[in-house]
């Protein structure tokens, strides 16, 4: 246990250290000793950095003219402030499905109601799952002219066998004709 503790002191004083590092400025030596003729001056790094500027300085201190688009698909300078105004949804009320009205103590009203809302979202499911079927054959299609793989191919084959035979349990339950 007291290893444990060592090793986490030692952890967080490392990582205090490294960012007092980054924390702490380069500043210039203040005060530096008398320099002899016969001596060469020492010169703290943060002077050096001050008196040669790194090449993205250099490179930030040429004016470019960039353009960039507006909100009306206009070029306009990109230095010119643009206020972009944020998108806001409209705030309507969510149309709720139609909730029971009924009798809440008539046990065999409310299953019935609930029958129907489970038949209604079964044939909602089989309606669409005629579109989705087709869209995923069109990308199949597509997915073969540009070279996807055949193990992408298959899985979006077994992906239809799946979504067809979700719909056609869901037509038996139904009592409806299967295709």
């Amino acid at each position: 246990m007291k290893h444990v503790q060592l090793v986490l002191i030692t952890m967080l004083v490392l990582i205090f250290g490294y960012f007092m590092v980054l924390i702490v400025p380069n500043s210039p030596v203040e005060s530096s000793p008398p320099v002899t003729p016969n001596e060469q001056p020492l010169i703290h790094r943060s002077a050096v950095k001050q008196q040669v500027p790194s090449m993205r300085a250099a490179a930030e201190s040429i004016p470019t003219k960039q353009l960039s688009l507006d909100s009306q698909n206009t070029l306009v300078p990109s230095n010119t402030k643009q206020r972009v105004k944020p998108y806001v949804p409209p705030i309507q009320a969510i149309p709720s499905g139609a909730g029971y009205t009924g009798d809440l103590n008539d046990h065999h009203a409310y299953q019935q109601f609930h029958n129907d809302q489970e038949k209604a979202l079964k044939l909602a499911y089989i309606t669409a799952t005629k579109s989705k079927v087709k869209r995923l054959e069109a990308l199949i299609e597509r997915g073969k002219h540009e070279g996807v793989t055949e193990q992408q191919l298959t899985f979006a084959r077994e992906k239809i066998a799946g979504l067809n035979a979700m719909a056609n349990k869901l037509k038996v339950e139904l009592n409806l004709p299967s295709q």
